[in-house]
């Protein structure tokens, strides 16, 4: 080791004190011979062991490295070139366990299992959003929790591949979600609670596009709905406490074209409707048996009416027009 001896210009002060009486004037420098330049400071036991040393690394970044009776490092610190800080702690085999890191983008707290394997990262980001993280032996991230958007908390899990495939979230409104993902990364289902705090359960296709959705809504009517590739509903089965069950199917502008339903008192119905949302057709069977059907002019006005009562007869009926072919109405 080279060493060299300077002057050193000044030194500490003291603040005075009301006791300390008149100013003290300040020491003078320490004589050459006391200060010390070096690249590297070893520092050795009474058998000669290294135990600890202050030195510069390959890119002249200083550090301080304490060993053990084995000669092993133990504890490190170091200050790199970009300004970030770093503490280490090893363990018998000189292998880092516990890391504590400072930069400008962000401080962490690492465990690991060795040099390039950290298994658990608790951070803090240039905004001071926390955030954990857990990696798998092979390095892949398998599980983080965090704060998104305007700090709303949460929890994903990720494949041996590092992608993500399910999270849980807390929006900022406080509405609950649970995420399913595909190996792409695009949602393929949704658990969560509305806006009205009412359940809901989506699937979706390759792309991320909502096809099924099934929700209890206001009153706790169940419902449920398919969409097609654009987005439009193409039908819909529902339950509610007036009308009982209902179907609806609809055309590719959302538009619902065909109605069946089952009322609470027992009659079912079908309706047609044209794309002006008129009812043309109206098939039904009444509680009491009466079966029906009726034909409606564009306007939804009955045009034909046909009906069968529970004992068998028939009964048809024009109040509007003839039927194609002429001979009116009976």
């Amino acid at each position: 080791m080279n060493n060299r001896s300077r002057g050193r210009q000044g030194g500490p002060r003291r603040l005075r004190s009301v006791d300390d009486g008149p100013a003290q004037r300040p020491p003078a420098p320490p004589p050459d011979d006391h200060v010390v330049e070096a690249s590297a400071f070893l520092l050795r036991d009474s058998a000669g062991r290294l135990r600890g040393a202050f030195s510069l690394g390959e890119d002249d970044e200083p550090g301080l490295a304490l060993f053990d009776d084995a000669e092993m490092p133990r504890l490190g610190m170091t200050v790199m070139n970009d300004g970030s800080a770093g503490i280490q702690l090893m363990d018998t085999e000189g292998e880092p366990k516990l890391g504590l890191t400072l930069s400008r983008e962000h401080a962490g707290l690492v465990v690991s299992t060795d040099m390039e394997t950290p298994r658990i990262v608790l951070g803090l980001d240039d905004e001071g959003v926390p955030s954990l993280q857990m990696f798998g032996g092979d390095g892949e991230l398998r599980l983080a929790i965090g704060l998104g958007e305007d700090h709303a908390p949460e929890l994903v899990f990720f494949d041996q591949h590092g992608e993500p495939r399910l999270s849980a979230a807390v929006d900022p409104e406080g509405m609950t979600s649970l995420h399913f993902l595909g190996a792409e990364g695009n949602l393929q289902a949704l658990i969560g609670l509305d806006e009205d705090e009412r359940p809901a359960v989506e699937l979706c296709d390759s792309q991320g596009n909502p096809r099924v959705v099934l929700r209890v809504a206001e009153g706790d009517q169940p419902g449920l709905a398919l969409f097609d590739a654009e987005g439009s509903l193409r039908a819909l089965l529902a339950e509610n406490d007036e009308s009982g069950v209902l179907l609806d199917l609809h055309d590719g502008t959302g538009q619902a074209r065909i109605g069946m339903g089952v009322d609470t008192e027992g009659g079912a119905d079908i309706g047609v409707m044209g794309p002006e949302q008129e009812t043309r057709i109206q098939l039904g069977v009444s509680p009491d048996g009466v079966a029906k059907a009726q034909l409606n002019a564009p306007d939804g006005e009955p045009g034909l009416v046909a009906g069968v009562n529970a004992e068998g007869e028939v009964a048809v009926m024009s109040p509007q027009f003839d039927p194609p072919g002429g001979g009116g109405g009976r």
